[in-house]
């Protein structure tokens, strides 16, 4: 248990800590060349290009960091994020120099000028905004897009903005009288990313349809497409010099292409889900490609070799435990590493690179090992302290998406895709009895504390109680009109409480499994359950990136906790009800001081 000194040390500053960086949404290169501006969905992060390690950490606004620009001049970076604000930074020290209130919807994309006195803003309403910096004014409102303008970009001479749209056409304005001077069609999808040439000649529109297409500014005439990846092309960048063309797409790869001829170059290959943001050094030697599975990668431009991989980011936070051992977190998800966070010095102790997306995990303190559950039909095993892999077995036909271990430690639980429950000893993984009867993926399980019943949830909300004796069902009830989020017992084991996507909290009397009693804790939806360690309270995290502490007897909320930016996923309390941890959609871990 983590000692009452201990806990005074973590929150010396704040009755809550943040672990972790969030999920990658946007990067730059720092005018320097040495550094890499990277957006996040809990703010800034400034990276050594060289080593990728992390230099500064800023927090900036209260929703996702969707877009990050250098101002050309000014030492000026700015920020654009759902919360519908621009923040321009000094670049210097990345104190805040001024906030814009776009006040038009959740901002997908911005941009310097030339001079870097004005910012243009893309935003979902399908409108171009653009500002003077130095007082915040709106100059400009561009109109012509029929949907969200994902996408926007000034020429190296400020003279043309070219903004992309849902809508599938590339528009050319005068950044200066706020005409539209040119319309491109051609796509057969959304335009998520536009890119131009120094001289503002060339436009380069990347789509949903796969293809990039080169426009001729003056005459509007398309000059060449080529698909450039094998679905959606998510960004294209052009290199300082004009040279190269770098289009990364959901395919999980980039590729390389002659701006000139449009001949392929390269194709690089490391991500393990799709590339989103992409940029090229001043000198054209180097490319720098992120991804959505948490990584930014750095390329040799004319070999297309890897560089470097760097996780900074380690995608959604679906399941967090205790190491018993050393009270360090161990926590783990879509980013398919494993981590284990000393909670005083807030750093990486340790990581076990697991071959998949992480979808469930436990710490068998018996057996000294960490038993792990993933996009894979085996169960994986783990020494617990060194983190070296024991074994790997198979227990499934298809994905496993939960793993139990009994109170008890005797047995172990899994359940999958396969929509089959299995019950195993846990010595030896000897297979004891399989349940068949969801039709659907099983997503939460449980186990009785005299492990006489077992219970599952599955995606359509369908609970189900089963004798582990004899197998038999006992009861099914159509709980959540939605997938089953959460499960725990009452202690005195004569009520079940159920949470799901519906947003709904259920009492029901076990294992009968008659409703007793309902409440709706979050709108946008409850998506993981805890009891408190010593039964107090009923934990729930929800869509509404909020956590509620409710009293279990009467459903009232006793405490509402707010600081996550996205989706509250996982939950864990300490064994003496003293810390929080929460952990979300974009990364992030927050620890908490409950007492």
């Amino acid at each position: 248990m983590i000692d009452q000194a201990a806990i005074s040390r973590i929150f010396r500053d704040s009755p809550k800590l943040r672990l972790g960086s969030g999920s990658l949404k946007s990067l730059t290169l720092h005018p320097n060349g040495r550094e890499v501006i990277i957006g996040t969905t809990v703010g800034m992060e400034i990276r050594d290009l060289h080593s990728g390690e992390l230099i500064r950490m800023v927090d900036c606004h209260d929703d996702f960091v969707t877009a990050v620009a250098v101002s050309p001049v000014n030492n000026q970076v700015a920020t654009g994020s759902d919360d519908q604000t621009v923040i321009i930074w000094n670049l210097a020290d990345y104190t805040p120099i001024r906030t814009i209130q776009v006040k038009q919807g959740p901002i997908n994309a911005i941009a310097f000028n030339l001079l870097g006195t004005q910012i243009a803003v893309a935003n979902k309403t399908g409108k171009t905004l653009i500002f003077e910096v130095k007082s915040g004014a709106l100059v400009h409102t561009l109109e012509g897009h029929k949907d969200s303008v994902y996408s926007l970009a000034y020429s190296g001479n400020g003279k043309v903005l070219v903004t992309g749209s849902r809508d599938s056409t590339v528009r050319v304005w005068d950044p200066y009288t706020g005409d539209c001077t040119r319309i491109f069609e051609g796509h057969n999808g959304s335009i998520y990313s536009v890119t131009v040439n120094s001289n503002g000649t060339v436009a380069i529109s990347g789509s949903w349809d796969n293809t990039i297409k080169w426009w001729d500014i003056r005459s509007g005439a398309m000059i060449r497409s080529v698909e450039a990846n094998k679905s959606s092309v998510e960004v294209v960048t052009i290199s300082p010099g004009d040279e190269i063309v770098v289009a990364g797409g959901l395919d999980k790869s980039s590729t390389v292409w002659d701006f000139h001829e449009g001949i392929l170059l390269n194709t690089l290959q490391g991500h393990d889900f799709g590339v989103y943001a992409a940029a090229v050094t001043r000198d054209g030697k180097t490319i720098l490609t992120a991804s959505d599975d948490g990584t930014w990668c750095v390329w040799n431009t004319d070999s297309g070799e890897l560089i470097r991989k760097t996780n900074g980011f380690n995608g959604a936070v679906e399941s967090v435990i205790w190491e018993p051992s050393t009270d360090r977190l161990i926590a783990s998800g879509k980013g398919k590493q494993i981590r284990f966070w000393n909670l005083e010095t807030r750093d990486i102790e340790r990581v076990i690179d697991h071959p998949t997306h992480v979808k469930d995990m436990i710490a068998d303190t018996r057996r000294n090992r960490l038993i792990v559950a993933g996009l894979e039909k085996s169960l994986r095993f783990y020494h617990l302290v060194t983190g070296d892999l024991l074994s790997t077995t198979d227990v499934h036909d298809y994905y496993v998406n939960n793993v139990l271990l009994s109170s008890d430690g005797q047995y172990i639980l899994t359940a999958g895709w396969d929509m089959l429950i299995k019950l195993w000893k846990a010595d030896d993984l000897t297979l004891i009895r399989s349940f068949a009867g969801h039709k659907e993926s099983i997503l939460k399980t449980l186990i009785s504390e005299d492990n006489r019943y077992l219970v599952s949830g599955d995606e359509k909300g369908i609970v189900m109680v089963w004798d582990t004796h004899t197998g038999d069902l006992v009861a099914e009830v159509h709980a959540h009109s939605g997938p089953v989020t959460g499960m725990v017992f009452d202690p005195d084991g004569d009520s079940l409480f159920t949470t799901g996507k519906d947003g709904h909290l259920i009492d029901w009397a076990f294992p009968a499994m008659t409703k007793q009693r309902h409440s709706v804790p979050h709108e946008k939806g409850t998506l993981c359950l805890i009891q408190s360690a010593k039964n107090h309270f009923l934990i729930t995290g929800g869509g509404d990136k909020h956590i509620a502490v409710i009293n279990r007897k009467t459903h009232q909320k006793a405490a509402q906790l707010k600081g996550h930016q996205s989706r509250v996923i996982s939950l864990l309390t300490d064994s003496g009800d003293r810390l929080l941890v929460s952990g979300n959609v974009d990364g992030t871990i927050y620890v908490w001081k409950l007492g």
